[in-house]
């Protein structure tokens, strides 16, 4: 029993060290495999190129919470320990954008004109410490945030819906 208890606190810690993406010094480096696996059954954003000195530190294709609407997750690192990260699933702009934030609700501050591969019209967020940007790809919603504004719009600057060259997906 105590061996039970002892593996799920180690289980619980790890899992808990993974969804604090600033907090951790791990690199996903397979997370175009990935990509290429989620890509064969929806499309989904990802950056075409990822930013000098940035991070990619988690990467997952989310069944636990509705496995009709799966999630898509990928969290970065920016070289000054910034998080950027991007949530996107068949839900409400609001809903999404809720799960990005610790505390509270954030609200709509209204539409903003940023020209990106994947459209120019987002709609902006304001939460507690985070910025966030919603718009929508087909039947799901985006989510571009973070904890940097000239970051987030970074990422936002290198996502695209494109297929993944087979050439990327093992780089």
């Amino acid at each position: 029993m105590v061996i039970l208890v002892i593996g799920l606190l180690v289980y619980w810690v790890v899992q808990t060290a993974s969804h604090r993406g600033g907090d951790t010094d791990e690199t996903v480096s397979d997370w175009r495999t990935s990509v290429a696996q989620v890509q064969t059954v929806e499309k989904i954003a990802y950056p075409a190129t990822i930013p000098a000195g940035w991070t990619v530190t988690s990467a997952a294709w989310d069944t636990d919470d509705d496995p009709r609407h799966p999630l898509w997750r990928l969290g970065l690192v920016t070289p000054d320990q910034q998080f950027a990260g991007v949530y996107q699933q068949q839900a409400s702009a609001a809903d999404l954008v809720a799960r990005t934030v610790d505390q509270g609700r954030p609200h709509s501050t209204g539409t903003v004109h940023l020209p990106t591969a994947l459209g120019d019209t987002w709609q902006a967020w304001a939460g507690t410490d985070d910025h966030e940007y919603s718009t929508t790809i087909g039947a799901t919603t985006l989510v571009v945030y973070g904890t940097s504004d000239a970051e987030v719009r970074q990422l936002m600057g290198v996502l695209t819906t494109d297929m993944l060259p087979a050439s990327a997906q093992n780089g």
